[in-house]
């Protein structure tokens, strides 16, 4: 029985606990979080209001009074419209009867829609969207929701759903009513919401649309309100990077939400309370040209570009190798940055020294990029071996043994060798007493 205690108490100290740790991949490309532009801030000081964010980067590169409790202006359209598609899409003939019920909600602006008349959602979502009439936004909401009110309902449980907390619609129009708001920061999310519908996107985006004729009506023009993207209305107001949205004026001014794209970047821009059409188009034209030509993608670091060394052990040819980003590093910035003075690098190894064998692209760092305005990082990227080093035959024998020698595995042979020869010694010493006595006994 003892010698069998003996040996469980063996074979648990010879069980060897051997840990692989590994390192994952990391790649992170974040954009410069813009601090504020001289140049861009003062084309907007015509505006009680501004938000300009660019979508690929997730950033804002202009804010004015972005979460000012405002108006919704003719930005509750935008509203309008994405419900009507998100319900409406999949059929855009539907027929549609107008009833007074649906015209005795519209005031302001309007088409001229008839009791009786027989139109299209296509019809009703480009006298919207694309003309900015009132008569044919409320005959959308009546016809995607059982009631006027219900349709408001869903404005604001949409609004919501997309992040718009600090907006209330009241009417489906635009019309301005006590307890109806939003901001710029909110009418941006719902633009973008708009921007990637294709069907929104293309109608917003049209310079005109002609519509057939019905039972009450002949065919009528609808030209684009937005002189932005139109030249119906004027010519010098027209902008090659602008795509949609709506412009209107409200008792706060005039107001414009405008996508503008070029190079594959897109922004959404928002100009609200502005003194009028004229100071609101010129403004909205500054400020896009300026960040089309002053904002874009700098590469900062390429992944060929030599960043140090590190030390390689047990390498039959080569004592060091080259480290090198595992890719590009293109930051979305302002264009007239110096990246010289501006930008700074930092990069931290894993080990000061690597075994071979080692493989080309195999991660032993990481690279970090350094805003050194507000030392923010803008990027981080592995730092990886830029070629194979190849182990020595000689030098890899004599570290295995050596790894061996000085490693848990090998004090736990000692240990069990140790305990085994107790073990041996004991029992024999202890068969040789037995031995005797029966001799002796004998």
């Amino acid at each position: 029985m003892q010698n069998k205690n003996i040996l469980r108490i063996i074979s648990s100290l010879s069980t060897a606990i051997l840990l692989i740790l590994s390192l994952s991949v990391f790649v992170q490309l974040s954009s410069l979080r813009i601090s504020a532009d001289d140049g861009l801030e003062s084309t907007l000081d015509n505006a009680g209001v501004a938000y300009i964010y660019n979508i690929e980067n997730d950033t804002a590169i202009a804010e004015k009074n972005e979460f000012k409790i405002i108006s919704t202006g003719a930005s509750t359209k935008i509203m309008t419209g994405l419900l009507a598609i998100e319900h409406l899409g999949d059929d855009l003939d539907q027929k549609i009867t107008v009833t007074k019920e649906m015209l005795e909600k519209a005031s302001g602006r309007q088409k001229g829609f008839v009791v009786g008349e027989v139109v299209t959602v296509r019809q009703m979502l480009y006298a919207t969207i694309c003309g900015g009439y009132n008569d044919s936004a409320c005959i959308l909401a009546f016809t995607v929701a059982d009631s006027y009110e219900d349709f408001i309902d869903m404005m604001n449980s949409r609004a919501t759903e997309l992040g718009a907390k600090n907006t209330v619609y009241l009417n489906a129009t635009g019309i301005n009513e006590i307890g109806m708001y939003t901001t710029a920061a909110d009418i941006a999310i719902i633009a973008r919401a708009a921007y990637e519908s294709s069907i929104f996107s293309d109608i917003c985006n049209a310079d005109r649309y002609t519509m057939d004729k019905t039972n009450k009506s002949d065919a009528r023009l609808i030209p684009n309100r937005n002189s932005l993207v139109s030249t119906y209305y004027y010519t010098k107001y027209y902008n090659k990077y602008a795509y949609g949205m709506c412009v209107g004026s409200d008792n706060e001014g005039f107001g414009i939400v405008t996508v503008a794209k070029k190079s594959g970047l897109t922004y959404i821009c928002v100009f609200m309370q502005i003194e009028n059409e004229d100071v609101g188009y010129t403004l909205a034209n500054n400020c896009i040209n300026y960040f089309m030509s002053n904002y874009g993608y700098v590469k900062l670091i390429g992944s060929y570009d030599q960043i140090c060394t590190v030390k390689v052990n047990l390498a039959d040819k080569k004592s060091e190798i080259n480290l090198v980003p595992q890719s590009d590093i293109n930051i979305f910035m302002p264009l007239y940055i110096n990246t010289e003075t501006d930008i700074k690098y930092s990069y931290s190894l894993n080990s000061d020294s690597i075994d071979a064998p080692v493989k080309e692209g195999q991660v032993c760092g990481l690279l970090t990029v350094i805003n050194k305005n507000d030392n923010s990082v803008l990027a981080s990227v592995n730092l990886v071996a830029s070629e194979d080093a190849e182990q020595g035959a000689i030098l890899g024998a004599l570290a295995a043994i050596g790894n061996y020698t000085s490693g848990r595995a090998f004090r736990a042979t000692l240990v069990f060798l140790a305990l085994a020869a107790i073990i041996f010694f004991s029992v024999r010493y202890v068969r040789s007493k037995k031995n005797k006595r029966r001799r002796n006994y004998f």
